[in-house]
C-alpha cells in the first residue's frame, strides 16, 4: 500500500498542528517531501504554522522546518530562527544559520542588521561548535568584503583551526569567489543558459531569491533547465537540474503565475512516478481546466499507487478551485478518452474534495 500524505497520528498531534506540518514532521520520506513542496508554495501563508511547530519539534523536525523557513525567507521567521542558533545539536544550529542567512541581504535595514549581528556574534563565540561558527562566517559571504574583512582578520588567529582556515579562505572558499557575487545575477545568468557547475548551488540560491526574481526570468530558466536535462549524460546531475526546474515552477506557482503550466503538463505526462513532487505541488496550486487531460493521461498510464493518489489529490483541488463540472468540455473529453480515470477521479463527491482542500490549509 502506498504512503499517505498525512500518516496515522495521535489525536493530540492532529489537533495541535495543520495536516501538512504533521506530514512534514511525522511522515515517511515521500510524505515529507510532498508536504515540504506544498508548504514552500504557500510561502508566507505557511510561516505562522511552521514557527508554531518549531520549538516542540524533534531536532530532525527542526532541521526540516528551518529548511523551509530558509526557502520562504519571510522576515517574521528571523527571530524564531535566531533563537535556535545556540542549539546544542550542530545540525539544528547550522540549519538555523542558513535560515538566518537569507536575511543578511534583506532590503529592510533592521532585518539585515539583526541577521548580520546574530551571525557575527555566533562566529566570534569560541564556546560554540567550530563547524557551526564556520557556517556562520560563511553565511556572511554575500556582504561586501569591506564589511567582513575586520571579522575575518580577527578570526584568522582563532583557536579553532576550522574557523581560522575559513577566515583565511583556505578551506571551502565561498562560491562567490568563483562565480557571480550576487544571487540574483547568478539566476539571471542561468536563465541566459550560463549555468553554474553545480545544480544544488542554483537550486539553493533560487529558493532564496524566488520571491524577487522576475516571472519572465523564471520562465526562461525553466526552458534553459529543460534543455540542459535533455543533454545531460550524468543521471545524478540530470536529476539535480530537474529539481532546479521543479523549484522554479514552485516559485512561479507561489505567485499565482501560469506562465509555464505547459511545461508542468508535459513533464508530469512524461516522467510518471519519477517526477519530483515540486511539479505536482505546483500543478495542484495553479492548474486549470487545461490540466485535466494531463491528469487523466498520467493516471491511466501509471500503476504506481502513490503517484495515482497525488494525481487524484491534484484533480480534486483543481476541479474545486476552478469550479469545473462534468458538463465542462474537458470533463466530457476525459469521460470519452480515459473512462477508467474519469470514473475514479469523478467518483468522489465534490464536497469531499472541498473538505480536503480546507483541511490541507497549512
Amino acid at each position: 500500500m502506498g504512503p499517505s500524505l498525512t500518516p496515522a497520528m495521535p489525536v493530540s498531534a492532529r489537533g495541535s498542528r495543520p495536516p501538512l506540518i504533521d506530514a512534514l514532521l511525522e511522515g515517511d520520506e515521500i510524505a515529507r517531501e510532498t508536504a515540504a513542496a506544498r508548504l514552500a508554495i504557500r510561502g508566507n501563508a505557511a510561516v505562522r504554522g511552521l514557527i508554531a511547530a518549531l520549538d516542540a519539534a524533534t531536532p530532525d523536525g527542526q532541521v526540516r522546518i528551518l529548511g523551509l523557513l530558509e526557502r520562504i525567507g519571510a522576515p517574521s521567521a528571523l527571530t524564531p530562527a535566531s533563537r535556535l542558533l545556540p542549539h546544542a545539536n550542530p545540525d539544528v544550529a547550522v540549519a538555523a544559520v542558513h535560515a538566518v542567512a537569507v536575511h543578511v541581504v534583506s532590503p529592510q535595514d533592521r532585518i539585515a542588521t539583526q541577521a548580520v549581528d546574530a551571525l557575527t556574534a555566533l562566529a566570534l563565540d569560541t564556546t560554540r561548535d567550530e563547524h557551526v561558527r564556520a557556517a556562520a562566517l560563511d553565511a556572511l559571504g554575500p556582504l561586501e568584503e569591506t564589511v567582513t574583512a575586520p571579522l575575518r582578520a580577527r578570526l584568522a588567529s582563532d583557536p579553532s583551526p576550522v574557523v581560522r582556515e575559513k577566515a583565511r579562505g583556505v578551506v571551502e572558499p565561498r562560491e562567490e569567489a568563483t562565480g557571480p557575487t550576487d544571487w540574483a545575477q547568478l539566476i539571471e545568468q542561468a536563465a541566459a543558459a550560463v549555468l553554474p557547475g553545480d545544480p544544488d548551488t542554483l537550486r539553493r540560491h533560487l529558493s532564496r531569491e524566488a520571491g524577487r526574481t522576475p516571472l519572465t526570468t523564471l520562465h526562461r530558466l525553466i526552458v534553459t533547465l529543460r534543455e540542459r536535462e535533455a543533454t545531460e549524460s550524468d543521471a545524478e546531475r540530470c536529476t539535480g537540474w530537474r529539481l532546479c526546474r521543479a523549484t522554479a515552477h514552485q516559485a512561479l506557482a507561489s505567485r499565482g503565475s501560469r506562465l509555464a503550466v505547459y511545461d508542468l503538463r508535459e513533464t508530469i505526462e512524461q516522467l510518471d512516478r519519477r517526477v519530483p513532487v515540486g511539479f505536482l505541488a505546483a500543478l495542484t496550486e495553479i492548474g486549470d481546466a487545461s490540466c485535466i487531460d494531463t491528469l487523466a493521461t498520467a493516471w491511466t498510464a501509471s500503476d504506481d499507487r502513490w503517484f495515482r493518489q497525488q494525481l487524484e489529490s491534484a484533480f480534486r483541488t483543481i476541479v474545486t478551485r476552478e469550479r469545473i463540472t462534468k458538463r465542462h468540455a474537458a470533463a466530457k473529453r476525459m469521460s470519452s478518452h480515459w473512462p477508467d480515470a474519469s470514473r475514479v477521479l469523478w467518483g468522489r463527491k465534490r464536497g469531499e474534495g472541498q473538505g480536503a482542500r480546507a483541511k490541507d490549509k497549512g
